[in-house]
C-alpha cells in the first residue's frame, strides 16, 4: 500500500520543478530506510518488528540531502513508467546508489576529483586492454568538432537546409544501412566493411599522447608488392586492374585519384580518395578519437601515410567547392595528427582557408598560441594572414586596425618580394611609387633565397583570390608607402631584413617540397628544382619519403637487371606528370623508354585480369602518346567505377555484425 502511493508522488514530481525534485530525493532516502529496516525472520522463525518512522523528520532530512540525491535522480527526459520502475526496484539497486552517495562524500571532504584518478588509474571498458583517449577536458584552438567535418552541414548553410535535405533524400531512397563516419559522408553503393587487411594498433605512448600505427597483413603485403610492379611497368591499365580486383587497396586508389586528375575529371578523383577516407577510417582502433586532440600517428611510419595524403587531397577537394569551413577543419585535424613534425607543411594553408571561412577570431588565437613555439611569422602566408585577419576583425573591434597596420609593414618588410606579384595575379594597378620603388621591384638587388622564392610564390598562387577584395586595395597601398618612407629614411633597414632573410631561408625543408608537389599550383610548382622531379622520387601514393622512414615490411629484392630497369621507372606515371613540367621534357621520349619491369622469381603471379579497355592501353604502350593513353583509359574505367562495389571479404569474425549494430 505504501508502495503504491510512492508511485503516485513520482508522478506528480515529473512536473513539480525543484519542489518536485526534493521531495523525490526524499522518498528514495525514505525508502531506502524502509529497506534496511524491512522485518526478518530470525532463526526461530518470528518476524521482528519494524522501527516507527516520523514522516516529518524525513523534511529536514530531505533538505539536508537534496543535492546528493539531485545527483542520483534519473534524467528529466525519461517516461512516467521508468521513475515508477526506479522507485519500485529492489535492494542491490539501492545498495548501488549508497555506494555512490559514499563517493560522493569522499570527494567532497578530500576536495579531489575522484573520477579523474579513475580515468588514470583504471584499465578502460573497450575490451582491447588499451587507455581510451578521453577528450582534453581544455578546449584549446585545435579542437575538433564533428559537424564541422561535414561539408553537407556547410552546404546548407550556403544553400539553405531545404535544398540539400531534399537532394539527400532522393539519394536514400532504398540505400541500404551505411556506418556512421566522421571524414566522409558514405555514398549509397557502398557496402559495409569488415575486413580489408588493414589495421591500427597502438603503438606507443608519450607526453600524454597515444600514438597509433596502421598494419598491414599478410595479403595485404602481397597485394602492396603488386602494386609496386604496376607502378613500375608504367602502364596505368595495370593500377585499373588492381582497383578492379582489391578496391579497398588504399595506395591503388590514391594513385588512380591522380590519373583522374591528370585527365581533368575531378568528379571521379574525388570519389576515389572519398573510398579511401572510408576504408581508411573502418580500420581505425576503438581507442583512436580524433576529438581527443591526444591521438597521434607519426608520418616516418609508411603505412601511415595513406592517411595524410589521403585528408590533403580530399580538404583540397572540398575547398574548391566553397565548403571553406569544412576544409579548415580537415586542416586542423591534418596538423594534429603529427604535430611536432607538421610532414605535409598543412600550416602554409591555414590562414587562407580561416579567412575564407571569415573564422578570423579562431586565426588570431592561432597564430597567437603558436607563435612563439612556432616563429610562424617567419612564413610568408602567416605574415600577410595575420595582418588579414585583424583587418576584417576591426570591422567588429577597431582596436584591430592598428595591429593590422603594424602585422602588414611587417610581412612586407620582411617579404618585399610577394607585392608586385600579388598585384599582377590580382591584375591590380596600384600606386605608381609602390610599383617602381626599388625595395618592391622583382629585379632587386638583393636576391631572394630559392628557399623563400618557393614560400612566397605558393602563396602568391594560393592566396591571390584574397587580396582581390575592393576593401584592401587602399589599406595595402597606405602600408606599403609607410615601409617606403621608412626605408628611404632609415637605409640600414633594408640592411637588416636582407641579413634575416638569409639566416632564416638557406635551404627548403622537405615537407615543404611535399606540400607544393601535392597542392598542384603551377606557381610554385614551377620553382622547383629540376633535379627533384629527374630523380624519379615523386610518387603520389608516398611522395618524397622522409629520410628516416619507418616500415613493418619492405618490397622484395629483384634480380640486378630488373632492379636496373625498375630505378629508371620507379617514379610511375605521376613522375611523368610532373617531370612533364620541366622546360626539357619530352613525351615521346619519356614513353620510348618504357620498360616493364619483371616480378620476382618464385612469387605468385597476379591473377589476370580481363578489363574492356582499348587495344591502344592493352599493348603497353609502346610509342603511344602519353597523353591520349590517360584519356583513353579514364575513359573505361569510368563504367568500372559507376558499378564498383567494397566487398565484404568472408572472415570468421562473429563479433563484427554486432559492432556495427552498436555503432
Amino acid at each position: 500500500m505504501y508502495r503504491g502511493k510512492m508511485s503516485n508522488r513520482q508522478l506528480r514530481k515529473i512536473h513539480g520543478g525543484k519542489d518536485g525534485l526534493s521531495t523525490l530525493a526524499s522518498s528514495l532516502q525514505l525508502e531506502e530506510e524502509e529497506i534496511e529496516d524491512a522485518p526478518v525472520r530470525n532463526v526461530n522463525g518470528n518476524r521482528k518488528k519494524k522501527s516507527a518512522v516520523n514522516m516529518f523528520d524525513l523534511l529536514h532530512e530531505g533538505e539536508d540531502s537534496d543535492r546528493e540525491s539531485v545527483e542520483e535522480m534519473p534524467s528529466y527526459n525519461e517516461s512516467e513508467e521508468e521513475i515508477s520502475h526506479i522507485v519500485q526496484t529492489g535492494t542491490k539497486p539501492k545498495k548501488k546508489c549508497k555506494k555512490k552517495k559514499k563517493q560522493n562524500v569522499e570527494q567532497n571532504e578530500n576536495g579531489e576529483d575522484l573520477d579523474d584518478e579513475f580515468l588514470v588509474s583504471e584499465a578502460p571498458s573497450n575490451g582491447h586492454g588499451l587507455p581510451v583517449c578521453k577528450p582534453s577536458p581544455v578546449k584549446n584552438v585545435l579542437t575538433l568538432e564533428q559537424k564541422n567535418l561535414n561539408s553537407d552541414n556547410e552546404l546548407k548553410k550556403i544553400f539553405g537546409s531545404r535544398v540539400v535535405v531534399s537532394a539527400q533524400k532522393k539519394k536514400a531512397r532504398g540505400r541500404a544501412y551505411v556506418k556512421s563516419t566522421w571524414l566522409i559522408n558514405a555514398k549509397d553503393n557502398w557496402s559495409q566493411i569488415k575486413k580489408t587487411g588493414l589495421s591500427m594498433s597502438l603503438d606507443h605512448t608519450k607526453d600524454g599522447c597515444f600514438y597509433f600505427k596502421y598494419e598491414h597483413n599478410k595479403e595485404y603485403r602481397q597485394i602492396q608488392y603488386d602494386f609496386w610492379d604496376a607502378v613500375s611497368s608504367l602502364n596505368p591499365a595495370n593500377i585499373v586492374a588492381l582497383v578492379n580486383m582489391y578496391p579497398y587497396h588504399i595506395d591503388s586508389l590514391i594513385q588512380l585519384s591522380d590519373i583522374c586528375r591528370m585527365s581533368e575529371d575531378p568528379q571521379m578523383a574525388t570519389e576515389l580518395i572519398e573510398r579511401a577516407l572510408y576504408i581508411l577510417e573502418s580500420a581505425f582502433h576503438p581507442s583512436f578519437n580524433l576529438a581527443s586532440g591526444n591521438c597521434r600517428l607519426e608520418y616516418r611510419q609508411q603505412e601511415n601515410r595513406a592517411l595524410f595524403l589521403a585528408i590533403f587531397k580530399h580538404l583540397v577537394s572540398i575547398g574548391l567547392r566553397g565548403c571553406y569551413r569544412t576544409a579548415l577543419e580537415f586542416c586542423k585535424l591534418l596538423y594534429t595528427l603529427d604535430l611536432d613534425c607538421d610532414p605535409l607543411a598543412v600550416i602554409l594553408m591555414m590562414d587562407f582557408y580561416a579567412i575564407k571561412a571569415s573564422e578570423y577570431l579562431w586565426f588570431i588565437d592561432f597564430f597567437d598560441t603558436f607563435e612563439s613555439k612556432k616563429n610562424l611569422s617567419q612564413l610568408p602566408n602567416m605574415a600577410f594572414g595575420i595582418a588579414l585577419a585583424h583587418f576584417y576583425h576591426s570591422k567588429t573591434d577597431p582596436k584591430s586596425l592598428a595591429r593590422a597596420d603594424d602585422y602588414l609593414k611587417q610581412a612586407l618588410l620582411m617579404f618585399p618580394g610577394v607585392l608586385v606579384p600579388l598585384l599582377d595575379k590580382c591584375s591590380i594597378q596600384a600606386d605608381s611609387r609602390v610599383v617602381r620603388h626599388e625595395y618592391f621591384s622583382p629585379k632587386t638587388p638583393f636576391s631572394h633565397s630559392p628557399s623563400l622564392n618557393n614560400l612566397m610564390q605558393l602563396y602568391v598562387g594560393r592566396s591571390f583570390h584574397l587580396w582581390k577584395d575592393a576593401e584592401l586595395l587602399p589599406w595595402l597601398e597606405r602600408n606599403a608607402n609607410k615601409c617606403l618612407n621608412e626605408v628611404d629614411r632609415q637605409p640600414s633597414i633594408v640592411q637588416d631584413f636582407e641579413e634575416k632573410r638569409k639566416k632564416r631561408y638557406q635551404g627548403t625543408p622537405r615537407n615543404i617540397y611535399r606540400h607544393i608537389l601535392l597542392s598542384d599550383i603551377k606557381d610554385a610548382t614551377a620553382t622547383l628544382p629540376q633535379e627533384l622531379a629527374e630523380a624519379g622520387a615523386v610518387m603520389s601514393f608516398d611522395p618524397l619519403p622522409p629520410a628516416e622512414t619507418v616500415s613493418s615490411y619492405t618490397r622484395p629484392t629483384r634480380s640486378t637487371a630488373n632492379a636496373t630497369a625498375a630505378s629508371q621507372l620507379e617514379g610511375g606515371l605521376i613522375s611523368s606528370f610532373f617531370r612533364s613540367l620541366m622546360p626539357s621534357f619530352n613525351p615521346q621520349e619519356e614513353v620510348n623508354n618504357q620498360q616493364v619491369v619483371q616480378r620476382q622469381p618464385g612469387r605468385p603471379p597476379r591473377p589476370h585480369v580481363e578489363l574492356q579497355v582499348d587495344d591502344e592501353i592493352a599493348a603497353e604502350g609502346a610509342g603511344a602518346n602519353l597523353q591520349q593513353s590517360v584519356a583513353t583509359l579514364v575513359a573505361a574505367m569510368r563504367d568500372l567505377l559507376s558499378n564498383i562495389q567494397l566487398p565484404d571479404l568472408p572472415f570468421n569474425d562473429s563479433n563484427d555484425d554486432e559492432e556495427d549494430r552498436s555503432d
